[in-house]
């Protein structure tokens, strides 16, 4: 039995179809260890060989020694560009340009997954440490890793504009609801997932350098994001 199918038989259902070009919520999984570790990882990969995938995985997060991971497997309706977005202690970890071991070692799954390419109803696997659950009271907005705004959740605006020299986004805060309006990158794959609401939830957009965090700690969610 592989890794992918021992976790699919070894836990529930949960979630459900949502709508077309949105997630559908299949497995999730806590991986614990004895060992105390401060790091915190948040990494998708969005691919159409999810075997494979979970195996890379196990082996990546064995090398990083996080502990307490919670992993979880969403099917994907649509048309996307398969690829990888890692954020280790809350820093984007851009594996295409960064030398670093985090980046080469993200690289290696990538290869693996032979991503990025384009994609017809892929699988997204998402592992990310679990930490107990507070409301957001802040929309952190990141370029580049540096913060450039702090808005506050409680507070409706529409269409609030980031911009990059890659390209622009635009998100707004609807009744403690974010989400993403209109992106200059082609895939727009976070504006189909939909919008954020819990502490630690992301909406990322790689091609454009940008990144919108609720801030605080999270248990686990699904978050918005462009490849």
């Amino acid at each position: 039995m592989n890794r992918r199918q021992f976790v699919g038989g070894s836990i529930l259902t949960a979630g459900g179809f949502i709508a077309f070009n949105k997630i559908f919520a299949k497995n999730s999984l806590n991986i614990n260890s004895n060992k105390i570790n401060f790091n915190s990882i948040d990494i998708e990969i969005l691919c159409d060989e999810p075997n494979i995938a979970y195996d890379s995985l196990s082996s990546f997060l064995k090398l990083l020694n996080v502990s307490n991971v919670k992993i979880e497997e969403h099917q994907l309706i649509g048309n996307y560009t398969g690829d990888i977005v890692f954020i280790y202690n809350n820093c984007l970890v851009n594996y295409k340009a960064d030398n670093t071991k985090h980046s080469h070692l993200v690289k290696n799954i990538s290869e693996n997954l032979r991503l990025p390419r384009k994609i017809k109803n892929p699988t997204l696997i998402k592992a990310v440490t679990n930490t107990k659950n507070t409301s957001p009271k802040f929309v952190n907005v990141f370029i580049d890793n540096k913060i450039v705004d702090k808005l506050k959740i409680d507070e409706n605006k529409k269409d609030i504009h980031v911009s990059t020299n890659n390209g622009d986004l635009y998100f707004s805060i609807n009744n403690h609801n974010v989400f993403a309006t209109h992106s200059s990158c082609k895939h727009k794959t976070c504006i189909h997932a939909g919008a954020i609401n819990k502490a630690g939830q992301n909406i990322i957009c790689v091609p454009n350098n940008i990144r919108i965090a609720l801030d605080g700690n999270h248990e686990q969610s699904m978050d918005a994001i462009t490849f």
